[in-house]
């Protein structure tokens, strides 16, 4: 009888563990994708998310995704429309305001790159480097700071790459350019996205950048909206306890 009892209170323990393993998952899960979508509301201009959604080549991303990005561009710039949003990019978000230079963000450095986020932000326009460095911001202050943003040359695209840990061992994708939701990096995924090392490099300047300024740059009503919601009373960096880095396999 007590090694029925002994058994009965092992299984228990095991069913509880993975329940509480399964909550975690959830709730970071959802914080991560709870965060993409207050980028992709924040961010509906974009000239390569229109090209994309207008020519249906390229990465793919979801018919939600590239109707906002046509809307929104529509709505903004009834006539030209790729034009004006080349233009909106040449003229003021590649454009150093000091010294008149024309540059891709993976360029940007220092002060730049946050000059940069603030043109962006306030005309709510960002392609993909710029979206996945606000996702990049906003997970490095909840405490995961295991991740990079891959300039991927095979498909012209730039995402989130978050590196192995005990959630997602394979490593997980967020890329809200796209409108997709979180979603680990298996085989398929993998070879979707064509991410092997010949054809990916990480921008060092920006993940410079992001070690010294994520928490000035941090949107705080989305992080505190986000911990309200997943991590109640769990402290500024709820994912340094939750999502816990492994060495790649």
């Amino acid at each position: 009888m007590l090694s029925v009892k002994r058994g009965m209170i092992i299984l228990l323990c095991f069913y509880v563990n993975i329940g509480e393993a399964n909550d975690v998952k959830n709730r970071v899960e959802g914080a991560i994708n709870h965060l993409s979508e207050l980028i992709k509301q924040k961010y509906q201009l974009s000239t390569t998310g229109y090209q994309t959604a207008m020519s249906r080549k390229g990465i793919f991303m979801t018919l939600k995704r590239g109707e906002e990005y046509t809307s929104a561009a529509k709505k903004m710039y009834p006539v030209s429309t790729l034009k004006k949003l080349a233009l909106l990019q040449k003229n003021y978000i590649n454009k150093s305001p000091v010294t008149g230079e024309l540059k891709s963000p993976h360029h940007f450095v220092g002060d730049e790159l946050s000059d940069a986020l603030v043109r962006v932000r306030n005309k709510n326009f960002a392609n993909c480097e710029m979206q996945n460095l606000e996702a990049a911001i906003h997970i490095y202050a909840l405490g995961f700071k295991n991740l990079a943003i891959i300039s991927n040359k095979a498909i012209s695209h730039n995402y989130l790459l978050l590196e192995p840990s005990n959630l997602w061992p394979r490593g997980a994708i967020v890329d809200p350019w796209t409108g997709f939701d979180l979603r680990e990096l298996d085989f398929k995924l993998r070879a979707k996205y064509k991410h092997f090392s010949k054809d990916i490099m990480v921008p060092k300047n920006i993940m410079d950048w992001l070690k010294k300024n994520a928490h000035k740059y941090v949107n705080k009503a989305w992080i505190s909206r986000i911990r309200k919601k997943y991590f109640p009373g769990e402290g500024p960096e709820p994912l340094k306890n939750k999502l816990k880095p492994i060495e790649s396999r």
